[in-house]
């Protein structure tokens, strides 16, 4: 074995346990829907400020203070 195949395989060695399949899980298949979730939330809240913003900025007081 030459010093070059000898150090490539030093290096495979190392390297192995990132092919272990407890370490093979992506995020994505872990959290199913998350990026989803994220996506619809954030439209949410672009458009909640969006209509707030549009209604000039007052607070919806139905109920209040009408004696």
């Amino acid at each position: 074995m030459t010093p070059g195949e000898r150090s490539a395989a030093a290096f495979r060695a190392a390297e192995a346990w990132r092919a272990h399949p407890l370490l093979k899980t992506t995020w994505k298949s872990a959290l199913p829907g998350f990026g989803l979730g994220v996506g619809l939330f954030v439209t949410y809240c672009v458009a909640e400020k969006a209509l707030q913003v549009a209604g000039g900025g007052k607070k919806d007081a139905h109920g209040h203070g009408h004696h």
